[in-house]
Order: C-alpha cells, then structure tokens, then sequence
C-alpha cells in the first residue's frame, strides 16, 4: 500500500516536471520557474526512492524527529512561495501602473487631437466668466 503511494508520488512528480518544461517550451513561464518546480520535484523524487537521504539531511541540520524535519522544510517551502509570489505581484503591480500611466498620456493627446480649440481655451485660460 505504501509502495503504490509513493510509485503514484513520483510519477506524478514526473508529470508535474513534463508540465512545467512544457509550458517553458510554450513562453507561459520563465526559466527561473521552471528551474525551480524541477529541483522541487527532484528532491522529492530522491526523497522517495532513496528514503535514506532524509536521515541523511536530518543528519547535516542535527534534527532528530523525521516528522519534524519534513514539516520544517515543508513550512520554509511555503514560505518561498509566498515570498516569489509577493515578489511577482509587485512587479505586475508596476507594469500595471506604467501601462495606466501610458494610456491616460495617450488619451490626453488623442483628445488635444481632436478638439484642439477646447484645448486651447483651457491653456490661455479664457473661460466664460474670466
């Protein structure tokens, strides 16, 4: 039972590594990413077929507990998700702003275009009532 869980874990793994060298081949992500979700994937990988490395790691951090190990690195994981997707956000966030930036300059010429007497009434400021 335990065999047929960890034989699905890794090919799943293996699909998971297909997927995102696919979506690299396609331009859907960057090398950054897809270098990263495939050492992820080969930790795991090695984690599964030789379950000794585990004991090994515990032995290199001086861990005792293999449960604890895992949901240490489990949870430090997590944390560069997180971290790579706030990192991610923010330069989308600055993309968004120049790109809003760029279209109300443009909206602005296109509207001087094509009532270039308003606009000019409102430079030299002669309003009704001035």
């Amino acid at each position: 039972m335990i065999k047929t869980a960890f034989i699905i874990i890794f090919l799943v793994g293996i699909l998971a590594i297909l997927r995102i060298w696919y979506l690299f081949k396609n331009e859907k992500t960057t090398i950054k990413n897809a270098i990263f979700w495939t050492l992820l994937w080969i930790i795991v990988g090695i984690g599964i077929l030789v379950p000794n490395s585990i004991d090994l790691a515990m032995k290199i951090f001086r861990m005792e507990n293999r449960l604890f190990f895992i949901s240490i690195f489990g949870i430090l994981f997590l944390l560069i998700i997180v971290y790579s997707l706030s990192i991610s956000q923010k330069k989308t966030e600055r993309i968004m702003a120049k790109l809003v930036q760029e279209m109300a300059i443009l909206n602005y010429k296109l509207d001087k275009k094509i009532n270039p007497e308003e606009q000019d009434d409102e430079e030299q400021g002669t309003h009704i009532g001035n």
